[in-house]
């Protein structure tokens, strides 16, 4: 369970929270809207003996929050009394409520869209999760069932003749006793959502009423452009990135904490909110008791400024529509930071990947194929060369500019390392160790794996190879086997008998250690000279 709000616009019934309750095995919805948080409890306890009732089965576990909406003396008693478990998350931990958490955020998300796509007033925002709820209900969510929530928790398919299209243009009945007989007999509304209780839909029309009418009524169209004497405007899109700000300030806010207090720390002077001792070895700062940073209302806020004024610095650039995502642009290069939470996560791109490039300019072909036949030759005593020229290699069919423009720092790379080379020592065992690995569909134009493996004897490398493999594979799982046994019928039995018998020992090695990364991808200096 998980209860949002307030919504900044309230309702048509004056509604301002939403209560979202998900069942985990079925995920399967129940969204209810409250003019408050109070109301919370009392919902949640006329749920519970309605959903054992319709549901012949026994609510074993509820999992939610630590706000006082959920943890409170009303609904303990209650769940004493009925047998019920109830479990809560840590303070500031929202992933362990993750499910809800998910589905609060697809509903939000999903309801916006309905209302800007239908030009509808943001006080159907009510309505439009409800609309959104119901259909997922009925949606696959979870694809290793292979059913719908609805299915899975009633044991029948759902049946969709009836779904329709948010705004879908809607004619009442006009059942008005002073209806004249020239006037018209129907109106002109939108569908919204379903009814509840009924079998029906309920629409809006422009003035403020709601119907509930039958499935027969409804076009396929959705509202067209108004045609009144008095135009309406529809909301911009501030307006509804304002509706749902609240919600996503949740996530960036959540509730306070009651852990106990921690130790005193120091925190910058203008994020204190109360006065403390000052610190004579550090004037910008101040005490504050009994208060850790993750204590303070304000600490995500701040945090969440202090980080963003950071990449700034940097030159990233703050997203238009995701304030979290961060964009950081270097002539083709680009670099993406998300921000989720207390985690960020890194992506880059990086257009420089060899690959076919059918719409470059071609150059001559013999003198590329010269270049590559001279690189050939040091692959015997400069391994670190080996992924490289065989990048390269791969493209002397067609080379162009872009491909000569990696073959030249090749060379320029050859320069700085002209006294590299192999070491062999007379003392060395002779022990011999195999280093094999694969990357996943590293390959930009077939998408294949590049097969890599180095083999020393003692100390010594004798022997290195990185291959293209003959076919894709849909795992990097699969990648290493085929890196590891070339022929799987012969060699992955050789290798296995081999194993029992004790001749030959297999171990995993981290990618920190793994020596054959050298020939399945493209390394920076520092991990090469390593």
């Amino acid at each position: 369970m998980d209860l949002c709000g307030p919504i900044r616009v309230k309702s048509v019934n004056r509604k301002k929270y939403i209560l979202v309750i998900v069942d985990d095995y079925s995920r399967f919805t129940w969204v209810k809207c409250l003019r408050s948080k109070d109301e919370a409890s009392d919902f949640i306890i006329k749920f519970l003996k309605m959903i054992q009732v319709r549901l012949n089965v026994p609510v074993c576990r509820i999992r939610t929050d630590n706000g006082t909406k959920f943890v409170n003396q009303k609904l303990c008693e209650y769940y004493e009394q009925v047998g019920i478990s109830h479990e809560t998350s840590v303070s500031r931990s929202p992933q362990q409520n993750s499910v809800v958490k998910r589905r609060n955020r697809t509903l939000i998300e999903a309801a916006r869209t309905m209302l800007i796509y239908a030009q509808a007033p943001l006080f159907l925002w009510a309505e439009a999760v409800a609309t959104a709820c119901y259909t997922q209900n009925r949606s696959i969510v979870r694809l290793r069932h292979d059913k719908t929530p609805y299915e899975l928790l009633h044991n029948k398919l759902p049946d969709l003749s009836f779904l329709h299209v948010f705004g879908a243009l809607c004619y009442p009945t006009n059942d008005s006793e002073n209806l004249g007989m020239l006037q018209q007999k129907a109106d002109i509304g939108i569908f919204i959502c379903y009814a509840s209780t009924k079998k029906a839909f309920r629409i809006y029309n422009r003035r403020p009423v709601l119907y509930e009418i039958t499935p027969t009524t409804i076009s396929a169209g959705v509202v067209p452009k108004p045609t009144s004497s008095t135009p309406f405007v529809p909301p911009l899109r501030n307006d509804w990135d304002l509706l749902f700000q609240p919600l996503f300030d949740e996530l960036l806010t959540p509730p306070p904490s009651v852990d106990p207090p921690a130790p005193e720390v120091i925190t910058s002077i203008d994020e204190v909110l109360a006065d403390g001792f000052v610190d004579p070895d550090n004037h910008n700062h101040v005490y504050k008791l009994k208060k850790d940073l993750y204590g303070l209302k304000q600490a995500l806020h701040t945090w969440y400024d202090m980080l963003s004024s950071f990449l700034i610095s940097q030159d990233f650039s703050k997203g238009s529509v995701d304030p979290t995502l961060f964009i950081r642009r270097n002539d083709n290069d680009l670099l993406l930071v998300q921000i989720y939470v207390d985690d960020i996560i890194f992506a880059w791109i990086l257009p420089w990947w060899l690959d076919k490039d059918k719409e470059g300019n071609a150059i001559d072909p013999s003198h590329y194929r010269g270049m590559i036949g001279t690189l050939l030759y040091l692959t015997a005593s400069r391994h670190d060369l080996q992924f490289a020229i065989c990048m390269c290699a791969r493209y002397q069919a067609r080379p162009t500019k872009k491909h000569l423009h990696a073959v030249k720092r090749i060379f320029r790379y050859l320069c700085g390392t002209v006294n590299r080379g192999l070491w062999y020592p007379k003392d060395s065992s002779i022990a011999l160790t195999t280093f094999a690995d694969a990357d996943h569909a590293g390959c930009q134009d077939t998408h294949r794996s590049t097969s890599g493996s180095l083999q020393f004897l003692g100390d010594t490398l004798i022997s290195w190879s990185s291959k293209k493999q003959k076919s894709a594979a849909i795992s990097s799982t699969e990648a290493e086997y085929i890196a590891l046994s070339k022929h799987i019928d012969i060699r992955y039995h050789f290798i296995k008998e081999h194993v029992e018998n004790g001749v030959i020992e297999l171990y995993f090695v981290n990618t920190e250690y793994q020596l054959a990364d050298l020939f399945t991808k493209a390394l920076g200096r520092e991990r090469i000279e390593i």
